[in-house]
């Protein structure tokens, strides 16, 4: 073989070998790739609940008819005012569905927890037993598995009412809602707090 002739056969054979080990570093590696930004996207939704929870906390707090608005951002996800089971003073819940597509929000076995308690809670519209994320704040997260799959994150109240405004609708998908929050009296004891949500 002339030189020439070699230096264009070692040059297409090094390409193609390049090209090869992309493409399986691709395949390999494409199962996980909608995987990388979850973490990030599951932070950001609890920081919001975590602020939408300061909200309807100072909107009880504050006087009648005192309103405040707040807009979620949740891409792929659905938020919603659930109808739970967790307390007798309130009967409503404000959630954010999601489909996880990593193990980032862990789950409870805590079967027996059917109320706002000290560390868990259950939704009965999900079925979800969810816990609390920390001490500070009533937002309680979790998942049907310790993988990808249904996953929600809530707020969960036993000291104030939060009810629907009749307004607007009661859920709605991503990526952006605006919800109106605002006091409307007191009921007993609590602060009943009507949100909606458009």
């Amino acid at each position: 073989m002339k030189k020439g002739i070699s230096e264009v056969v070692s040059f297409v054979l090094i390409i193609t070998i390049m090209i090869t080990a992309t493409m399986a570093a691709y395949l390999w590696a494409n199962a996980t790739i909608p995987t990388l930004n979850e973490p990030g996207r599951i932070k950001s939704l609890v920081n919001q609940m975590i602020s939408l929870d300061g909200i309807i906390k100072s909107t009880a707090h504050g006087d009648i008819n005192f309103t405040t608005t707040y807009q979620l951002y949740y891409p792929d996800s659905y938020f919603e005012l659930r109808n739970t089971t967790r307390s007798l003073n309130s009967s409503l819940m404000p959630a954010i569905i999601l489909r996880q597509k990593l193990a980032v929000l862990g789950y409870s076995n805590a079967s027996t927890a059917t109320t706002c308690t000290e560390n868990y809670t259950y939704d009965s519209s999900t079925f979800l037993h969810l816990y609390r994320y920390n001490t500070v704040n009533n937002v309680y997260t979790g998942a049907a598995g310790s993988g990808p799959g249904q996953a929600e994150i809530a707020i969960c109240y036993t000291n104030i009412n939060v009810t629907y405004s009749g307004r607007c609708v009661k859920g709605k998908t991503g990526p952006v809602v605006n919800l109106k929050i605002k006091k409307e009296g007191v009921s007993g004891t609590m602060p009943v707090v009507s949100i909606e949500v458009c």
